[in-house]
């Protein structure tokens, strides 16, 4: 083992996972306010969007071949690497450099996230993977709650500076992309088991096929990832349009959310434990922040509808490690790579095209994507549930067991 790990579990992961929350956390209090001072429309905002998921998609499948057939920590260094150079062209202000940058910033993320995901499932034993994606689920969204209460300081410096809020949006989008420059090397120190080297390239792709009850799974990812990008992909920019927050407002409702998610992130995996399994307690939960969301669109209030949304994404996403550790335990290790991006898939065609149409019925009605959102879960959730009654896949967590 590493000496880089500790207790057991490799700290470099933990480490990347918190600091790209930062990223992700303050591009998110941002980036909507910054879009919309440079005249896009929710329309343009979601067509952004979409470009970001779409262009992931060849690159997932990518990603999930080379992770297994060259190592997932290299293209996971790889992609990490190369996604801090299209922070540099989205602060541009050039609208053909942002379009290029998301672009750039699907597409190598998409390396990093897949890669990624296979490396967290061969880094430590399978009956340790819903601690670890806890763990490093709890970390992630930790940075994502610090970035997101960063989103004050270029309000705050504007003023104290008297510098326009414009240009400290630019400076604040460049220094994300310095510091995925300087975390990408931390994922060459993970120790990487089961990779099943020797392997023909040929052989790696084909093991996309005979995955069983895995497959049906997949299809209920494709709901979850159309209904999610119907609104909540867009929410900065619908509490932007419904209540002209900034980036100061929308900054702490994402850090207040992910705070409190860090911290039953960790907790979660002995509370699933205690309560009798991982998936059961995922779809409880999801299923119970369902109403939520229709009494968003509800009220026109700024603080009742952020309470609910906060509220709402903690009982939608806190339990997503346990979900994904599930699934994980569903494939062989060596195929862990194509597994991985066959879920990526799943959900980003579906979100790329769902976010270009949930940005265009925001145009026409601020509250429709939300509700059909609510729609496209309920179905997802309880057919999932469905499949874990049927098939008892709550203990059968073994792929030995699952796909016999």
């Amino acid at each position: 083992m590493s000496k880089y790990y500790i207790r057991g579990y490799p700290a470099p992961l933990i480490i990347i996972s918190f600091f790209t929350g930062i990223t992700w956390g303050l591009m998110s209090a941002v980036i909507a306010p910054y879009l919309k001072g440079l005249g896009y429309t929710a329309t343009e905002y979601g067509i952004l969007g979409s470009l970001t998921v779409l262009s992931s998609v060849l690159f997932t499948f990518a990603s999930g071949v080379l992770s297994d057939y060259l190592g997932a920590k290299k293209i996971f260094f790889i992609g990490l690497l190369l996604s801090g150079a299209s922070f540099f062209l989205i602060s541009s202000t050039d609208k053909l450099l942002i379009m290029l940058g998301y672009l750039l910033l699907g597409s190598t993320s998409s390396l990093a996230y897949t890669a990624s995901s296979t490396l967290v499932a061969r880094s430590v034993p399978d009956d340790k993977l819903h601690y670890m994606y806890s763990y490093i689920g709890s970390a992630n969204t930790l940075g994502i709650a610090s970035g997101g209460f960063l989103g004050w300081i270029p309000v705050l410096l504007s003023g104290a500076i008297s510098i326009p809020i414009e240009q400290m949006y630019i400076y604040t989008i460049i220094g994300i992309g310095l510091l995925r420059f300087a975390i990408s090397p931390l994922a060459l120190l993970v120790s990487e088991v089961g990779l099943g080297e020797g392997r023909r390239l040929r052989d790696v792709i084909q093991g996309f096929k005979g995955l069983g009850i895995v497959y049906w799974i997949v299809l209920l990812n494709i709901l979850i990832g159309f209904g999610a990008a119907l609104s909540i992909h867009n929410i900065d920019y619908y509490f932007t349009l419904k209540f002209n927050v900034s980036s100061g407002e929308l900054g702490s409702i994402f850090g207040i959310e992910n705070l409190i998610m860090a911290f039953i992130m960790y907790k979660l995996p002995g509370l699933a434990d205690r309560l009798g399994g991982a998936i059961k307690l995922y779809i409880l939960l999801a299923l119970s922040s369902l109403p939520l969301l229709i009494g968003m669109t509800l009220t026109d209030i700024f603080f009742i509808s952020a309470f609910l949304f906060i509220v709402r994404t903690i009982l939608m996403n806190v339990a997503n490690p346990l979900y994904t550790a599930f699934i994980m335990r569903l494939i062989p290790h060596d195929r862990r790579g194509v597994g991985s991006a066959l879920f990526s898939l799943a959900w980003n065609i579906p979100a790329g095209l769902g976010r270009a149409v949930g940005g265009y019925i925001l145009d026409i009605d601020i509250e429709l994507p939300l509700r059909l959102t609510t729609l496209f879960y309920g179905v997802s959730i309880a057919g999932l549930a469905f499949l874990v009654h049927i098939f008892r896949l709550e203990k059968k967590d073994i792929y030995q067991e699952v796909n016999a």
